[in-house]
């Protein structure tokens, strides 16, 4: 769903810049502008993970989260000794 609506989003982009008209230079400002709209939400995008997911160093704990499969293992280690 994601990448048909990024691409219609593009393509209404370029196509507003051509104005209708099919010559090379017409489409290749099109396609440029549709490349410098995509790069643009991409860098938005990045910006906000970066602020808004948290880092290993705000992570809670802030070490490696053992799950149970890992503690079952290591406990059956030990009775086993």
């Amino acid at each position: 769903m994601g990448g048909s609506l990024g691409l219609a989003v593009l393509v209404t982009v370029a196509a507003q810049i051509t104005g209708g008209a099919t010559g090379p230079g017409a489409l290749s400002s099109g396609y440029a502008a549709a490349f410098w709209v995509a790069a643009g939400l991409l860098a938005a995008a990045a910006l906000a993970a970066y602020v808004l997911l948290p880092g290993e160093s705000r992570a809670a704990g802030g070490g490696p989260v053992a799950s149970r499969t890992d503690a079952a293992e290591h406990e059956g280690d030990a009775a086993g000794r």
